[in-house]
């Protein structure tokens, strides 16, 4: 199956996208009970039953939270999206399928606002901030 989001696979967000709904909420119930497992006593875990994953009426625009990136390049260029996996390089990601249509439009908004700071953005690259000299009228 091929995953809905064009990002999926360069974007550390969603790790399961290419597989069918069912078999992603029995991936995540299988990973929560092994977890749980570990921490129990061992003659506990026969005695406590963790229930399957709830599944979401949407199998898309469901997500309610994310931590998104502002990012500016060496040569000024902004963008907002998720790190790149195995990196921190910032996968400009503007609208993202999982997350709920408000997280979009709220994405919209700030970035809208962002890309207009006199104030330059945190680069990844340098692990730094980098002030430019801001006017106070």
């Amino acid at each position: 199956m091929k995953a809905k989001c064009t990002y999926f696979g360069k974007c550390s967000g969603c790790t399961l996208q290419q597989f069918p709904y069912v078999k992603q909420l029995h991936d995540k119930t299988r990973r929560v009970r092994s977890e749980l497992a570990s921490l129990l006593p061992k003659n506990a875990s026969a005695e406590i039953s963790i229930a399957a994953m709830a599944p979401s009426p949407a199998e898309h625009g469901y997500r309610t939270s994310g931590k998104l990136c502002l990012h500016e390049d060496e040569i000024g260029r902004r963008s907002i999206g998720l790190y790149e996996r195995n990196s921190k390089k910032v996968v400009d990601i503007p609208q993202c399928s999982v997350h709920h249509p408000e997280i979009n439009r709220l994405i919209d908004r700030i970035f809208g606002f962002g890309r207009k700071l006199p104030a330059r953005l945190y680069q990844h690259n340098k692990n730094l901030f980098l002030y430019q000299k801001m006017l106070y009228y």
